[in-house]
């Protein structure tokens, strides 16, 4: 008899207990007070995601840019090919195809112009979360494409003023989306960017003494595009979009019955209004510490280290309520990368302008890197090659392997420019 009795009680606790999963959930919602008061300590704001609506009144930035593009390929009997052999004919050795890609450049001249003239208007017309998927931001790089190209041909072509004016007209162009976008952006201006800087190599092989000092400014307009931080901040309102209610009640829906992800992600015996909640706050406890992180690790390779193993930890938690935290894990340290990358770009672009300045006044070229600027990957001073009529300075880029200004391996800028 007590047998059975003991049998039942048993049973009657087991039957009680709460399903753990369920546990989780709860006990994650019930951090959210703390996690929001955390995150508002370090400005993950949610309502800073949206951008506001610019206008376009057809005299933004970016409409000139465009317009002025539509007009430019509508006079091109063959907007394709110009496309494809305009970089190749610039650094030809062939006077003949130097001459056919000028006299394109000759019937757009009065649209190239209005590019260029563009680059003095106020940077508006960018609107950040729907940039990527606007095919108008195509048309702004082709802008300043075909302007990195002129000033290339240019150059060739004995003009090196207007080639000047040209590239340093791209350099304002290509930081435009950063003054209303973050992380997207960021990531445009600097595919914008390694354009500007390879006509700048080209610039400097072809400019005279005169006008070296004004081309030496132009560099030093040159800006790193990526903000660590606040890409990161970006990325992180991003993410805690997906912890709504109405999109975790549409992920539900979206494949209920044969998705192991979706059971995973929105498990059936847990209410939406919970999950949301749980989410949130985990969410928001993960991004508030990657915050942290960039702004108080000011060394880019301990900061690279630090997230890493940030994001590590997340990825491996048995807690369920991680679970949308790995399903839009991103490669944190893939941003510091990048930003490095940009970085060591701009490094290499203005020490070997400032090695020319140096050749040009005093006949030689100098004994280091003038300023020893440091490899943005290793810490170590950039690498050089310095021979009689050449100049090759270069970082070892993120393999933190020297290869030797291997231009296929290493980020390298060199004097004269090469195909």
């Amino acid at each position: 008899m007590k047998c059975a009795v003991a049998i039942l009680l048993v049973i009657a606790v087991a039957g009680c207990k709460k399903d753990p999963t369920l546990v989780a959930f709860e006990r994650a919602a019930a951090e959210l007070p703390a996690a929001e008061l955390g995150a508002r300590e370090v400005g993950l704001i949610e309502d800073q995601l949206s951008s506001p609506e610019v206008p376009d009144n057809g005299i933004t930035m970016k409409s000139q840019v465009v317009n002025a593009v539509v007009a430019l390929r509508s006079k091109l009997s063959d907007r394709n090919a110009f496309d494809l052999n305009a970089g190749k004919y610039v650094t030809s050795e062939d006077d003949s195809q130097i001459s056919d890609i000028a006299a394109a450049f000759d019937r757009v001249e009065a649209d190239l112009d209005r590019i260029r003239a563009a680059a003095s208007l106020k940077p508006s017309g960018f609107v950040g979360s729907d940039l990527v998927f606007n095919k108008d931001i195509h048309s702004f790089k082709d802008g300043i494409k075909y302007l990195c190209l002129r000033s290339t041909l240019l150059s060739r072509r004995g003009q090196p003023s207007k080639a000047i004016e040209d590239v340093s007209a791209a350099v304002a162009l290509c930081h435009a989306p950063l003054e209303s976008t973050d992380m997207i952006g960021q990531y445009y201006a600097a595919s914008f960017q390694a354009m500007v800087i390879r006509a700048l190599e080209w610039n400097l092989t072809e400019c005279p003494k005169r006008l070296l000092p004004r081309l030496l400014q132009v560099t030093t307009q040159l800006r790193n595009p990526i903000a660590v931080e606040a890409a990161l901040r970006d990325q992180a309102l991003r993410e805690l979009k997906h912890t709504s209610q109405s999109e975790l009640a549409a992920f539900r829906q979206s494949d209920p019955t044969s998705s192991q992800e979706v059971r995973t992600i929105t498990p059936p015996n847990v209410p939406i209004p919970l999950l949301a909640r749980a989410y949130r706050a985990r969410n928001l406890q993960y991004w508030s510490r990657v915050l942290v992180l960039a702004r108080t690790v000011t060394d880019l390779r301990h900061l690279a280290h630090e997230l890493e193993a940030h994001r590590k930890v997340a990825r491996t938690e048995k807690d369920p309520t991680y679970a949308l935290v790995k399903f839009f894990d991103a490669g944190l340290t893939g941003l510091v990368d990048s930003f490095q990358i940009q970085e060591a770009k701009i490094r290499v672009c203005r020490a070997v302008g400032l090695a020319l300045d140096h050749r040009c006044k005093t006949g030689k070229w100098p004994l280091s890197v003038p300023g020893n600027p440091t490899d943005p990957f290793d810490g170590k001073p950039l690498r050089f090659k310095f021979a009689r009529d050449t100049a090759v300075i270069y970082s070892i880029g993120s393999d933190l392997i020297d290869n030797d200004g291997d231009r296929k391996k290493d980020i390298v800028f060199c004097y004269p420019a090469t195909k």
